[in-house]
């Protein structure tokens, strides 16, 4: 698992330091860069701020606020596509209890997984009111899935998101009569959340 490496993050942390390196391995190893620690993932602020006798219930805790987090951003993505209130609630459920999120709760790799709901959310919310305020949203949740480690699953997650994201607009401007003047604000607003 990564406790140890939260721990390590949070030694660092206490030392004034941000958990950038290790300089405890050999002659130094990356610690943010491995792929696996993450130890700038918002959710991992709960390793940081709780005392050390809390931590088997904190890693339960953020294990389950993912879950919860994942099921209620597929619910909402869901009704937002046109899903009636039952089958969505069945699938934000079906989510949180699926057999990889029980099987591999606290892994790094679903770390990232998780956020694919949050991400479709913020590209679609992106897609239907293109501004500031949803270029904003979409950026910071692109900034938490880089955070969250395993670039492989971010890269895949975000592909993800900008594939859903060209869909709705092709969508949108496929019964629009003038989609150029639809696909410019788009295109510039995707751009500048993933930039």
């Amino acid at each position: 698992g990564a406790e140890p490496a939260e721990r390590t993050a949070r030694h660092i942390l206490s030392q004034g330091e941000l958990p950038l390196w290790k300089t405890n391995v050999g002659l130094g190893s990356p610690f943010h860069a491995d792929g696996t620690t993450a130890p700038l993932d918002p959710l991992q602020l709960f390793f940081y701020l709780i005392p050390e006798q809390w931590w088997p219930w904190a890693i339960d805790f953020q294990a389950l606020t993912r879950f919860f987090l994942a099921g209620w951003f597929l619910y909402l993505f869901a009704r937002k596509i046109g899903l009636k209130m039952a089958p969505a609630l069945f699938a934000g459920t079906a989510v949180m209890l699926s057999w990889q999120s029980v099987t591999f709760g606290n892994n790094g790799q679903l770390r990232v997984e998780m956020l694919i709901p949050l991400v479709l959310h913020v590209f679609d919310k992106l897609v239907d009111k293109p501004s500031w305020g949803s270029s904003s949203a979409t950026a910071l949740v692109v900034a938490w899935v880089i955070s969250a480690g395993m670039p492989e699953a971010g890269f895949l997650t975000l592909v993800i998101g900008w594939l859903w994201f060209v869909y709705r607009a092709v969508l949108k401007t496929h019964t629009a009569r003038y989609a150029v003047s639809i696909w410019r604000p788009l295109v510039g607003w995707g751009i500048i959340a993933i930039g």
